[in-house]
């Protein structure tokens, strides 16, 4: 039986999903498996934008 270890990570950004993407992957570190399962965005001014991606890693 093979046991899989998951874990989330959730990265930010005011620039963008990608900078988001990459804060969350930074935090993560190196795994064999990673899936993004969620993103949002929120306005909170005129002209500022707060990104968030949360990702699973999956490893034997």
């Amino acid at each position: 039986m093979t046991i899989i270890k998951t874990e989330d990570y959730t990265g930010y950004s005011e620039s963008s999903i990608d900078d988001a993407i990459t804060d969350a992957l930074e935090k993560a570190g190196k795994h064999r498996r990673v899936e993004v399962i969620e993103t949002r965005s929120s306005q909170q001014g005129e002209n500022q934008c707060q990104y968030q991606v949360t990702l699973t890693t999956q490893d034997d």
